[in-house]
């Protein structure tokens, strides 16, 4: 089962200009998907980026792609929004939300909000 990387989740999109950075960095052609999950303790959120591209290198390498593009085009206080950036294939998305524990999961086995 290939998770489509266009389809709508639950978690909220990113801020405007965050989402427009990252299309930076992604090589041009390669599909992405976006998603910003809020944090209940200050104003900030997790990004995650579900793509294809880099597939060869290590999930955080591919963060530090992200990263380093995010720290060019965004403000500082843009930048303190991201409590951290996690950059995943479908294939590595899917397993771990298989592997999360029954008590993280909602209905349809997705990260409990």
């Amino acid at each position: 089962m290939m998770l489509s990387l266009d389809q709508r989740r639950s978690c909220m999109t990113a801020p405007k200009k965050i989402e427009q950075a990252v299309k930076l960095a992604i090589p041009k052609g390669e599909p992405f998907r976006v998603m910003w999950r809020r944090l209940k303790f200050n104003e900030g959120g997790v990004l995650q980026v579900l793509t294809p591209a880099w597939r060869t290198l290590r999930p955080y390498q591919r963060a530090l792609k992200v990263q380093n593009v995010l720290e060019q085009h965004l403000t500082s206080t843009e930048q303190h929004q991201i409590f951290r950036i996690s950059v995943l294939t479908s294939d590595e998305y899917r397993r771990l939300q298989r592997d999360l524990p029954e008590s993280l999961r909602d209905r349809n086995g997705r990260l409990r909000r």
